[in-house]
Order: structure tokens, then sequence, then C-alpha cells
């Protein structure tokens, strides 16, 4: 347990658990399915929970992996309010743990990793162009991580669906005793900071997680929790993103309206060269307006 006076003004508890290396198994989805669940901010998710209490800003998971050959991290950072700050700091450390004992007693869902799956591939096929200068330093960075045919999308490449790995993360990762806590606070009324950090100076202490805390959390990870529950399918994800084409009957509908009272036959040359432009806005398609390095935009007016 660590206690650190940041330099910014906020309070914030950060859980940091230690995982084995992932190095070379960046197309394994165990880390980022959990990453997904803990960061989740849908009804029956662990910062829904806290955030209707009041207690939390923002909740931020993330898992630091494959950088390294001898260990890797897994992260969840907990912006608290005032409320929270000063007298539920160890409720939301023990709801973490019901969160995981909600996970625990589940079975890894496919469909949530199908899900992952679509939208890290939208995310890759839409990325901005890069700039020119900062790019060649970020791929050479990923030869150390990733395969040469997966320098460019490796980050996005999650092909590997393994239940058991995550049911073993939940299991082995999410413990007490493979836990550092570190609270960050501007005042620490009921501690003494007796530890500066060499570069920056920064006051802190270090003490082992206290036996009520390691007890409230063995009890957690016990006892499911009924006010957590998994997300249910996204019915949004787009799983066709393909550009579809003025369609061919209301192409007839609107020629044959503008062209009810002329004696023109329509066929297929009358409706390639029909001026769609002068129809009413409701028909047009969206104009492209932005399309630089960062960013492409359409525009399309209200009808």
């Amino acid at each position: 347990n660590m206690n650190l006076v940041p330099r910014l003004v906020h309070q914030k508890i950060e859980l940091t658990f230690q995982l084995p290396s992932t190095h070379g198994l960046y197309h394994d989805a165990t880390y980022i399915y959990l990453s997904h669940l803990m960061g989740h901010e849908g009804k029956g998710s662990l910062f829904y929970q806290l955030k209707q209490l009041g207690w939390v800003n923002s909740l931020e998971s993330s898992a630091l992996t494959g950088e390294n050959r001898d260990f890797d991290f897994f992260t969840i950072n907990i912006s608290l309010t005032r409320e929270g700050a000063l007298h539920h700091k160890e409720e939301i450390i023990v709801m973490v743990f019901e969160y995981v004992s909600m996970l625990r007693s589940n079975e890894p869902q496919r469909w949530i990793f199908e899900e992952l799956q679509i939208l890290n591939q939208i995310q890759f096929d839409n990325l901005n162009k890069e700039d020119i200068a900062s790019a060649p330093t970020e791929y050479v960075a990923n030869m150390w991580m990733y395969q040469p045919k997966d320098i460019l999308r490796g980050a996005y490449a999650i092909e590997i669906w393994n239940p058991e790995a995550i049911k073993a993360t939940l299991e082995t990762i999410f413990t007490p005793d493979n836990l550092l806590l570190a609270h960050f606070s501007k005042s620490f009324d009921d501690i003494e900071l007796d530890k500066s950090e060499k570069w920056y100076k920064v006051p802190y202490h270090v003490r082992p997680l206290s036996e009520s805390l390691r007890q409230k959390i063995s009890t957690a990870t016990t006892t499911p929790s009924l006010r957590f529950h998994l997300p249910k399918p996204n019915a949004y994800v787009p799983t066709n993103l393909t550009i579809q084409p003025f369609p061919e009957e209301l192409k007839v509908h609107m020629a044959k309206r503008k062209l009810a009272n002329s004696s023109a036959k329509i066929t297929a040359a009358t409706l390639d060269s029909f001026d769609f432009s002068e129809e009413p806005l409701l028909w047009r398609e969206p104009e492209l307006v932005v399309d630089d390095l960062y960013c492409k935009a359409w525009h399309l007016q209200d009808a």
C-alpha cells in the first residue's frame, strides 16, 4: 500500500497487478477482454455502481503488455470525488474485488471477444493518416513487440480466444498478495509521509495492506455481489461498413416524378444523366468537406 502526494491536485486510487510476460502473445485476447470488462461503463459495471454512489469521476483499466520480456502490468485507475476520497476509499477497493468475484462466477463470453475483434478491426481500417515524422519511430518500436507481418496492425490483431487463460488470470492475478495499491492525494491526515522520491522529491509512504482490508477483500472475492453483472451484447456494433449505392428504385421514382410532364422515355441512359442535385435535400448523398492528414468529414444538411 503506497501513499503519494502528486504534483497535480487530484484524488486517485491506482490498483496494479503484476502479470507474467506476454511478449510475443499479442494475438491472445485474454487481457484485452478483462480490461474491457473492468473499464466498462454500462449498467451492472463497476464504474456504473461507483458513479451512482457519487464516489468516483472516472475509471480506466489497461493491460500494459508485450513491452517487457520478464513481466507486465494490469492497472485500474480510479479518479475519486471528494466524498469518495474522504469516506469510501476502502469500500471502493473492496468493490473492485466484488466485481472480480462476479467475473469469476460467470463463464468467459465468446460474443464479447467477437465484439472486440470487430471494433479493433474497424479502428485499424479507419486509422487517421499518421504524421510522416513520427510514424517511422512508432513502427521501429513495434518491431520489438510484433512479428514483421503485424508491425502495422499488431495492437489491433486479437485473434485467439482463450477462455481457460481468462479464468486462470481471474483466479491467480487479481489477489491482494499480487496487488500494489497506490493512493494519490495532496494531504494524508493520518499518515506520516516518511520517504521522498529521488528525482522529483515527491513525498510518499509505503506499508503493507492492513489486515482489516485483507479480510474485507477475502470476503468480497468469495461472495459474488448481486449488484454487478456482465454487459449485454451491443446491438450497434456494425458488421457491414460497405457504402451502399444510390438505390435504383429510388432513381426511377425520382426520374418519373421529374419527367412526369415530359415525353422523354426513361431509360438507363436517362437515369445516369439525371441531375439529382436539384432534388430535395432528403435524397442527396453526404458531401466530403474535410480531407486532410488527420481527418475526413462528410456533411449532409437535414431535410
